[in-house]
């Protein structure tokens, strides 16, 4: 999957038609969905990726294992319309940019160390408009089912459809910022996007902390896996359904 397709998904004629933005999030949500990916291609560039991401200060990747919850329209981030989990712009597979999980980890960090924002420590991992952070975080990518095995026949996407009624109490207890769902309150049915799979993610030491670097990385590595447990990423973390990570 090319940028160009990716990006030509945002104006296919049946949803300039569509009759609301709910149908025509739907609508392209199955495209979103239908796409077939060159996996051939994209497992080398993930190899790639892998070997140059080991050579640098990052080191191996971490392998975590999750199912995000990501919306087909809206908001204007792109092809999947959220800002926290984008879409690779070459190969149309979810991405977790790395300054979404340095923003997470910095907020877990405050919480588990409670301290402001303006703490010395804090800005000494994550930096400030005066000094350079002393934590690197880069984009995580998504991995196809397979990939650790060596597997490189055709595989499914990413992406499945997902029908759920929020009405439902099965689905969550709340309207989404922290309100009690009302009784005979109509909800519209969505179809989000679910994006399930590994991840793999690359954190470690600044380029400049080259005396600590092991260290540094493992303190990297430790706090990412806390926040992607505790405090995940994407949409409907706060349901428990999705966004919290595990380790391979």
């Amino acid at each position: 999957m090319t940028a160009d397709v990716a990006w030509r998904l945002r104006y296919d004629t049946r949803l300039a038609s569509a009759r609301s933005n709910e149908e025509a999030e739907e609508l392209l949500a199955e495209k979103v969905v239908g796409v077939q990916h060159d996996w051939t291609a994209y497992h080398r560039a993930l190899a790639t990726r892998i070997q140059e991401q080991s050579q640098s200060g990052l080191g191996e990747p971490m392998w975590m294992h999750t199912w995000l919850s990501v919306r087909a329209g809206g908001g204007g981030a792109g092809l999947l319309g959220l800002a926290l989990v984008q879409v690779h712009e070459s190969w149309g597979t979810p991405l977790i940019s790395g300054d979404t999980l340095k923003g997470a980890c910095r907020a877990e960090a405050r919480v588990r160390l409670d301290v402001p924002d303006t703490h010395e420590d804090i800005r000494t991992m994550f930096g400030s408009t005066a000094s350079l952070a002393s934590l690197a975080f880069d984009d995580a990518w998504w991995v196809p089912p397979g990939f650790l095995r060596g597997w490189q026949h055709p595989q499914p996407g990413p992406y499945v459809l997902e029908r759920d009624n929020p009405n439902e109490d099965s689905y969550h207890a709340t309207r989404g910022e922290g309100m009690p769902g009302l009784a005979g309150d109509r909800l519209t049915p969505v179809a989000p996007l679910a994006a399930m799979g590994t991840f793999a993610f690359w954190v470690g030491a600044a380029p400049r902390q080259t005396a600590d670097a092991a260290t540094w990385r493992a303190a990297a590595r430790r706090l990412l896996q806390l926040t992607l447990a505790s405090r995940g990423v994407g949409a409907g973390v706060a349901t428990d359904r999705y966004g919290r990570f595990f380790e391979v």
